[in-house]
């Protein structure tokens, strides 16, 4: 699933907490949220940001290893 996913991409070790497992997981099914919807999905009206943002402390505790850089612009975009 996505947690395999994430270890293969380098966005997890596989030695993460479980906190931080789930945490990450969220995060993907949130940035997902606009892949998912059959209309053109609005950007500058979503809650993107806002539910990434109550993950980041669990993130920023528990990362072993920064995201890949080409990840970024996706992330950026994603937020609006």
């Amino acid at each position: 699933g996505i947690k395999d996913l994430s270890v293969k991409c380098g966005f997890l070790t596989g030695y993460e907490t479980r906190e931080m497992t789930d945490a990450h997981v969220n995060a993907v099914m949130i940035l997902g949220e606009g892949f998912r919807s059959e209309d053109i999905f609005d950007f500058g009206a979503q809650n993107t940001t806002k539910g990434i943002h109550k993950l980041i402390p669990v993130m920023l505790k528990h990362r072993l290893t920064p995201p890949p850089e080409d990840s970024y612009s996706l992330h950026r975009k994603m937020s609006g």
